[in-house]
C-alpha cells in the first residue's frame, strides 16, 4: 500500500479541524439567529399590541 505524503496528511488533519470548527460556529449562529428573530417577534407583536389599544377608540 502507498503512503500518503506528509503535506497531504496534514492538509487532511487541517481540513477536517477547519470542518468541525465550521460546524460548532455554525449551530452557535443559528442560536442567535433563532434569538433574534424570537426577540424581533416579540417586540413587533408588543408594538401592534400599543398601536391598535391606542388608535382603537
Amino acid at each position: 500500500m502507498k503512503r500518503k505524503p506528509l503535506h497531504a496528511l496534514i492538509a487532511a488533519i487541517q481540513s477536517n479541524r477547519l470542518y468541525q470548527w465550521g460546524r460548532r460556529r455554525r449551530r452557535v449562529a443559528a442560536h442567535f439567529l433563532l434569538r433574534g428573530v424570537c426577540y424581533g417577534t416579540g417586540t413587533g407583536t408588543a408594538g401592534l399590541i400599543f398601536w391598535w389599544f391606542e388608535h382603537r377608540s
